[in-house]
C-alpha cells in the first residue's frame, strides 16, 4: 500500500524519542494515522490466533511464571472481559518467510523455556500481540489444558469460556506498517505498557533489554532511554542508573552479559516457581524481582576502591544475586545491602572475585559450550561467590562452599553438563549493532586500565592543565595517560620541563584549572617592545617632551610681576596691565599637547582656531587644560 511521503513524515516524527508529546498521545496519534490510511483494522479473534511480538520488552516475551501469576490475580479478582479490547493491540505475522520464520521460532524458544507452563504453537497464528501478551499466553495455556505453577491442570472458568471460544475486540497494525516503521512494534508495545490494566510494568532488567534492542536497531542511547522512560516502567525514577549499568558493564555493543543477566534469571525464576509452587501467592524471582533505587545506583556507581578495576563483573554477579534471592519484599530483593558493599570495599578477596569472574566468563564464551548451558553456569558461580565472600550462603538458603576454588571446580562440572540443567530454550539472540556509533556504550569487561581510569575520571583529558593540592603553586599539564600511570608535566620558569608519574587510581585527586602557567615571552618580542624601540611608545613620548619642553620654557619666561597680566571674556584674550619694554615679556601657551596627523594639518591651520607648536618637525595641538576650560 502506497503511503504519502506526509503520512511517513509525520508517523516517523510521532515515533521519535525527541517528540515533546507524551507517549500515549503519540501512540493515538500514530493509531489515527494508520487507521486514515488503512493500516489498521478491527477484529474480533481468540487467544489461540495470538503469538507474541519478538520486539515485546524488548525481545524479553512473555515470561511465563508471570503470565500464570497475573492470570491468578484476575480470576481471584472475577474477568471484565469489557475491559480487554481497549487495552489490546495486534501486529500480523510477517508475509516475508524469512521473518515469519524468525517471528515463530522466538515463540517457540519462549515456549520451549516455560517448562510446560505455555501452550504449544500450532503454526497457523496470524497475529502478535503488542499489548495483553501475559493474559493472551495465560489464556492459550488454559486453552491447552497446561498445568500451572502448582503442578495442577488450569480449570477454564465460566466468565473464560466465552473469551477462549469467540475472543474480544482486537486493534490489528497491518504487516505492512512494520515494513515501513521497523520500530511501530517496540515503540507500541511500550507505549501500552505504561498504561494497560492487564500488562505488568517493565522492571529493570527488561528495560535494559529494552534499551539494547533501541540501541541495536540504530538509535542513540540517550534516545532509547527517553523511549523507556516513556512507557514508564516500575524503575523509571531510577532509569539513568539502570541504563548506565546496561551501557557500561554488560560487555559493550552486543551486550553478552546482558543476554547471559537475562537467561539465567529466567532459568532461576522457573526452577524456584517449581520448587515453591506458591508463587502465584505472591512470592517471586527473577525477572519478577527489582533490584530498587538505593541499590541500583550502588550497582552502577559504587566506587570499590581496587584501582585500575571497573569491577564490572562484580557488578553483574551481585545484579544475579540480588535478581535471583528468595529474599524479597514488595518484589524488592533484600538478600544484598550497601553495607555488604562497604565490606567489600578496597579488599584483596574483591579483586580476586573479579579476577576470578573474568576467568569464568572467558571460558563460558568460548564457542565449544552450548550458550544456554553456559549462561547458567556462569550466573549460577556469580551467585555462589557473591554469597560465599559475603557469608549468606545461609541466609540465602544456598550450597556452603569452603573457597572460591571450590566454587570454580563446581563451575566446569556445571559448564561440562554435571551440574546445573540446562533448559532446552537458548537464550533470546540480540543481533549484531547496526549502530552507526559505539558512543554511550563501552565495555568495561574487556578494557584496559586506562580505559577505566577515563570512565573515573571524566574530568582527565590528555593535553589539559590540572593542579594538585600538594602542588598548589604549579600548573601541570597531563602528557600522556597508560595503563602503567599518567604523566604530568610542569614547566618552570628557568630550567627544563619536569616529568611527574602519578598511579591511575590517584588521578581524582588532581583537578583541571584554566589558569595558565607562567613562562618567559619571546626574547626578541621582549626587545622589540621595550619603551624605548616600541613605535607607540614613542609616539607617546615625544608628546610627553614637547609637553615638558613648554612647561620648562613657561617657567623660565614668567614675568616678574603677576598682576602685570589680565585676562578678558567676551571675547577671552590676555592683556598687559602694566608698561613693559619691548621683548620684556615672553608668554609661552600651555596644555595638553597631542600630534596633528598630517593629513589633518592643513584643515587645522585653515580654521586658525587652535594654537600649534613643532617638534622635530611634527605639528602639536594644544589644547587648554580642564581647569582653564571654563575660566
Amino acid at each position: 500500500m502506497a503511503v504519502s511521503p506526509e503520512i511517513l513524515k509525520s508517523v516517523t516524527e510521532l515515533l521519535s524519542p525527541s517528540c515533546s508529546l507524551g507517549i500515549n498521545i503519540r501512540l493515538q496519534n500514530v493509531i489515527s494515522t494508520l487507521e486514515s490510511v488503512g493500516l489498521i483494522y478491527s477484529s474480533k479473534l481468540a487467544p489461540a490466533a495470538f503469538l507474541c511480538h519478538p520486539q515485546n520488552r524488548g525481545s524479553s516475551m512473555v515470561n511465563a511464571y508471570n503470565a500464570h501469576r497475573k492470570g491468578h490475580d484476575i480470576l481471584q479478582a472475577g474477568v471484565k472481559a469489557e475491559l480487554l479490547p481497549p487495552n489490546s493491540l495486534a501486529l500480523e505475522v510477517a508475509t516475508d518467510s524469512k521473518l515469519k520464520e524468525s517471528q515463530f521460532k522466538l515463540n517457540r524458544k519462549m515456549v520451549a523455556g516455560s517448562n510446560g507452563l505455555l501452550a504449544p504453537i500450532r503454526g497457523d497464528e496470524r497475529f502478535l500481540t503488542l499489548a495483553n501478551s501475559h493474559f493472551v499466553q495465560w489464556a492459550r495455556a488454559m486453552d491447552n489444558g497446561c498445568k500451572g505453577p502448582d503442578g495442577n491442570i488450569l480449570i477454564v472458568s465460566s466468565d473464560m469460556k466465552p473469551l477462549l471460544k469467540e475472543g474480544w475486540s482486537w486493534r490489528i497494525i497491518s504487516g505492512e506498517a512494520e515494513k515501513l516503521w521497523p520500530q511501530l512494534p517496540a515503540f507500541a508495545a511500550m507505549a501500552m505498557n505504561s498504561h494497560n490494566t492487564n500488562q505488568i510494568t517493565s522492571n529493570g532488567l527488561e528495560c535494559m533489554m529494552q534499551l539494547a534492542d533501541l540501541y541495536q536497531a540504530g538509535m542513540k542511547m540517550d534516545e532509547a532511554i527517553l523511549a523507556v522512560e516513556h512507557s514508564s516502567p516500575s524503575c523509571k525514577n531510577y532509569l539513568k542508573d539502570v541504563a548506565y549499568f546496561c551501557k557500561m558493564y554488560c560487555g559493550g555493543q552486543n551486550f553478552p552479559l546482558l543476554q547471559c543477566l537475562d537467561h539465567f534469571c529466567r532459568f532461576v525464576s522457573g526452577a524456584l516457581c517449581f520448587t515453591l509452587a506458591l508463587q502465584l501467592a505472591g512470592k517471586s524471582s527473577g525477572h519478577f524481582l527489582l533490584i530498587g533505587e538505593e541499590m541500583m545506583n550502588h550497582l552502577a556507581f559504587y566506587n570499590f576502591k581496587i584501582p585500575g578495576q571497573s569491577m564490572a563483573l562484580t557488578r553483574v554477579a551481585l545484579a544475579a544475586c540480588m535478581l535471583s534471592s528468595r529474599k524479597h519484599q514488595d518484589n524488592i530483593s533484600k538478600l544484598v545491602y550497601k553495607s555488604d558493599f562497604d565490606k567489600m570495599k578496597g579488599k584483596d578477596t574483591t579483586k580476586k572475585l573479579d579476577e576470578i569472574l573474568h576467568t569464568l566468563w572467558t571460558e563460558a564464551q568460548d564457542q565449544k559450550h552450548e550458550k544456554s548451558l553456559a549462561f547458567n553456569a556462569f550466573g549460577t558461580a556469580c551467585v555462589r561467590m557473591v554469597l560465599h565472600l559475603l557469608q549468606k550462603e545461609k541466609a540465602a538458603k544456598q550450597d556452603t562452599f569452603e573457597s572460591f576454588q571450590e566454587i570454580v571446580q563446581k563451575f566446569q562440572d556445571d559448564l561440562s553438563g554435571g551440574g546445573v540443567p540446562a533448559p532446552p530454550a537458548a537464550p533470546p539472540v540480540l543481533a549484531t549493532s547496526s549502530a552507526g556509533s559505539s558512543k554511550g556504550v563501552q565495555d568495561l569487561v574487556n578494557c584496559s586500565s586506562k580505559e577505566i581510569a577515563l570512565v573515573q575520571n571524566s574530568h582527565i583529558k590528555v593535553g589539559e592543565r590540572y593542579i594538585h593540592p600538594d602542588h598548589e603553586d604549579k600548573i601541570f599539564v597531563l602528557s600522556s595517560l597508560e595503563d602503567t600511570g599518567a604523566t604530568f608535566q610542569y614547566t618552570p620558569l628557568f630550567g627544563n620541563a619536569v616529568d611527574l608519574t602519578e598511579s591511575l587510581d590517584a588521578l581524582n585527586k588532581w583537578r583541571p584549572t584554566k589558569k595558565e602557567n607562567r613562562s618567559l615571552l619571546d626574547q626578541q618580542l621582549c626587545i622589540q617592545r621595550l619603551p624605548h624601540k616600541y613605535e607607540i611608545v614613542l609616539k607617546d613620548m615625544e608628546r610627553i617632551e614637547v609637553n615638558a619642553l613648554l612647561v620648562d620654557a613657561y617657567k623660565q619666561n614668567l614675568p616678574k610681576d603677576d598682576a602685570m597680566i589680565g585676562f578678558t571674556q567676551h571675547p577671552s584674550n590676555v592683556v598687559l596691565l602694566k608698561k613693559a619694554k619691548k621683548k620684556e615679556i615672553t608668554l609661552f601657551p600651555l596644555g595638553q599637547c597631542s600630534a596633528v596627523a598630517d593629513k589633518d594639518l592643513q584643515q587645522v591651520l585653515n580654521k586658525g582656531k587652535q594654537v600649534l607648536v613643532y617638534y622635530n618637525g611634527k605639528a602639536y595641538a594644544i589644547q587648554p587644560f580642564k581647569t582653564w576650560t571654563s575660566f
